[in-house]
């Protein structure tokens, strides 16, 4: 790096940052399609997380690896839990019982479990064979039956929530990049270099590659792309706008591409159309972090 190269990248990292206003911030953070997307699956996703993953069986992948010991027991209550498996729009699903034993375990000690059958046939009196965990007694099962209503295939809700967990990070990422560039970033034009589909689509909308190139204050030549459904928002002019970082050109950002479209003023601060219905944004990521998390205190600190 020559030395005036050295002093321009020192000349822009001491520039004042830029003010940033609350409706760009949240429209950066939390606008955008692959955001708001990803907050709604995350949402009513882990909606089915506490109704289903929380009553499947997690004890078949320990016991492999516990010394099980196995006894007699007796059963001492049959109970419909309102759950049932299998089944489809004009047959119902066959009900899962829940069904209480006692059994003796280490000493003669007395010990009570419950187990879940998919149907049953068992009836309260009924001698029965329960294996238990011979580290722990308490941890036990009728054999043969689960120890919690659901099988390890419940576990397949998580895949929404999850799904959503992954775009609303990735979202959140970007939007961070766009506002640390949007405050401390080099404004330059860029010019579009190249447009091809991806093998992606989001509602029948092919995913567009557009990588533009751009000159930073050193005279150095830099690309920047995007991916977009809406190529046209980057194609309207003969330039992009672009904000880069001097320290590292290479990271930068196009001006059109972050949600909303901020535009830098004459005087250098920067604005937005309708800002106020940024705040609109907000809805969905507030409805889910503060509902599971007024969920999660009720259930598990409130229950202590």
């Amino acid at each position: 790096m020559t030395q005036a190269t050295d002093q321009h990248t020192i000349e822009a990292t001491q520039r004042p940052q830029r003010s940033i206003p609350l409706p760009v911030l949240v429209r950066v953070l939390f606008g955008g399609m692959v955001s708001q997307m990803g907050w709604l699956f995350l949402g009513f996703g882990l909606i089915f997380v506490w109704v289903f993953a929380v009553h499947v069986d997690f004890s078949s992948l320990l016991r492999p690896i516990t010394r099980q010991v196995e006894t007699r027991g007796q059963v001492i209550a049959v109970e419909d839990t309102n759950i049932s498996e299998g089944g489809d729009d004009d047959t119902p699903g066959t009900p899962i019982y829940r069904i209480a034993y006692r059994f003796a375990g280490p000493g003669g000690r007395r010990f009570e479990g419950a187990s879940y059958s998919v149907g049953t046939d068992l009836e309260p009196g009924d001698l029965v064979r329960v294996e238990y965990a011979a580290s722990n007694p308490e941890t036990s099962r009728i054999l043969g039956l689960r120890q919690a209503p659901l099988p390890l295939a419940g576990l397949f809700v998580v895949v929404f929530p999850l799904i959503g967990l992954v775009m609303v990070v990735y979202s959140l990422m970007e939007g961070i990049k766009g506002i640390r560039l949007l405050r401390g970033g080099v404004l330059a034009q860029a010019t579009l270099i190249s447009a091809e589909p991806t093998s992606m689509s989001v509602n029948t909308r092919p995913v567009i590659r557009l990588t533009f190139d751009f000159t930073d204050a050193d005279g150095g030549l830099h690309e920047v792309t995007s991916r977009t459904t809406q190529p046209e928002l980057l194609q309207d002019q003969k330039t992009e706008s672009v904000l880069y970082d001097p320290r590292n050109p290479e990271d930068a950002v196009l001006l059109d591409s972050l949600p909303g479209s901020p535009r830098l003023t004459p005087d250098g601060s920067l604005g937005m159309e309708a800002p106020q219905s940024a705040y609109l944004l907000v809805i969905v990521p507030a409805v889910t972090v503060l509902g599971h998390g007024g969920y999660l205190l009720l259930r598990f600190v409130g229950a202590s």
